[in-house]
């Protein structure tokens, strides 16, 4: 979750900061089918629905600290997750 800010939270990193080379991760995702990609996606969709719900967080922090350049790719990305926008979701969550 720190390297998402910084934009820079690539497989080669997260392989270093495990300890392991990156055909090692590679490997451990493959064998349970899945990608660093998928598991990147689901740590944000996760993390996203968390911190727009409990309304703590200004949006554009929340998209910031996911590692979305833009607030508008977050909230296109948050859409497509769940089908509803980030505002929408927080005061749905709220009310």
């Amino acid at each position: 979750m720190s390297h998402l800010p910084l934009g820079n939270l690539t497989a080669q990193a997260a392989a270093d900061e495990l300890g392991l080379s990156l055909r090692t991760l590679q490997r451990r995702l493959h064998d349970k089918n899945t990608s660093f990609q998928l598991v990147l996606d689901a740590l944000r969709k996760k993390q996203a629905w968390q911190w727009v719900t409990s309304g703590h967080l200004p949006l554009a922090e929340i998209s910031y600290r996911l590692g979305f350049r833009h607030t508008g790719n977050f909230t296109r990305a948050f859409k497509r997750w769940f089908a509803v926008a980030p505002l929408q979701a927080r005061l749905s969550e709220t009310h």
